[in-house]
């Protein structure tokens, strides 16, 4: 009987390009800020769960030439180890033919992947073949490798290769409860915007130029199987993803956030004067000495309010923001990691399913930053259904 099939699709914008075999380079393909575009439909079959990748070959480009494989005098560029290749995408959103429009996660795109990876993964446990195929490591310089071309050697020939990345997308489609039948969901669409080189690596090159990347048979891979009647709605978890900006040592957040039905919220932060900058990582999950933070919010006519001023109360909750169903104590992230200022992010959980769409959400942080604008972004994590 006919089960799992394996599916590619190439863009519906697709741009192949001209390649270069001489310097392992494809020019007049998907460069910085362009828009991508895939759509696919499988009738009579199911999405399998958690099995949306996406691949393609890059190179990254200093002055129009490809970053050699050895920094030599020319310098390195580096990428954040957490965000990995997911940094190349700024923006995801996705839609389908009978529900409309699904999710939309704007620019924070890759510091959202960075920080889902930090939540729930200690950085000895980062080092696996799953992980290191999206580039993600324990360090900026070990992923930081993967923007410069591999040399190959044999029969005394040096032979230059693009470099190659397969990942998951943090997107809902990536985060459902079930195999989703195409059926309950007709033609599927996914759009990302490609980022710029400012906001995707830390330039240490001792004479920068141009500086971007080029993508080459860029896929979205996914499996299938025979469509089974869903006895009930699929549940998924999506982001929506916010962004404010404070400068002083008591600050207060007010925001309205369009979930009907959030379980937690993960805060993390940047000191304004990192975002797009060229020679600092612009996804690196900032640190702030946090002396107390309160969350407060309306539900059910209730008015409900979290004040933390003890540091493992905070580290608790952040670790638990990331799920209602799951105790924080499964998650393998290292406290200490997270006490010590290294991957630092806030948040809470919210003790259950809550309405926020109809009141502001409240944050004050007490903490060391005053007068010294950071951004905090804000990723409300949602129970959806499909």
């Amino acid at each position: 009987m006919e089960n799992i099939r394996y599916h590619s699709v190439i863009p519906t914008n697709d741009r192949p390009g001209t390649f270069d075999a001489a310097q392992q380079c494809t020019a007049g393909g998907f460069t910085d800020s362009d828009l991508v575009d895939f759509e696919f439909d499988v009738p009579g079959r199911s999405l399998v769960r958690n099995s949306l990748e996406i691949s393609a070959d890059i190179t990254f480009l200093n002055g129009g030439v490809p970053i050699a494989s050895a920094a030599g005098a020319a310098g390195v560029v580096t990428i954040d180890h957490n965000a990995g290749a997911h940094a190349i995408f700024e923006s995801f959103s996705t839609s389908s033919f009978l529900q409309g429009n699904l999710e939309s996660i704007g620019t924070a795109y890759p510091r959202f992947a960075a920080v889902m990876l930090a939540g729930d993964n200690n950085r000895v446990d980062v080092p696996e073949a799953t992980k290191l195929l999206e580039w993600r490591s324990p360090d900026n310089d070990i992923s930081g490798s993967f923007c410069r071309v591999r040399t190959q050697i044999g029969n005394g020939v040096n032979v230059s290769e693009r470099q190659r990345f397969n990942l998951k997308p943090r997107i809902m489609l990536n985060r459902t409860s079930s195999d989703i039948p195409f059926s309950k969901t007709g033609r599927m669409r996914i759009s990302t915007n490609l980022t710029t080189p400012n906001r995707l690596f830390q330039n240490q090159l001792n004479a920068p130029g141009a500086n971007g990347f080029r993508l080459a048979n860029l896929r979205l891979n996914f499996r299938s199987v025979p469509e089974v009647k869903a006895s009930g709605p699929i549940t998924a978890m999506k982001a929506v993803a916010l962004k404010t900006t404070i400068s002083s040592s008591l600050a207060n957040i007010s925001i309205n956030i369009p979930s009907v039905a959030a379980t937690g919220i993960t805060l993390c932060f940047q000191n304004s004067n990192n975002e797009n900058n060229a020679t600092s990582n612009c996804n690196k999950l900032e640190y702030i000495n946090v002396d107390s933070i309160q969350y407060l919010f309306n539900s059910a006519n209730s008015y409900l309010s979290y004040k933390l001023d003890d540091k493992s109360e905070m580290i608790r909750r952040a670790i638990a923001s990331f799920s209602s169903d799951v105790d924080e104590a499964s998650y393998q992230v290292s406290p200490e990691d997270l006490a010590a200022g290294r991957n630092f992010f806030l948040g809470s959980n919210l003790d259950g399913i809550m309405d926020l769409s109809k009141n502001s959400f409240d944050v004050q942080i007490q903490s060391d930053i005053a007068g010294v604008n950071h951004n905090v972004y804000i990723f409300c994590h949602e129970l959806a259904q499909l």
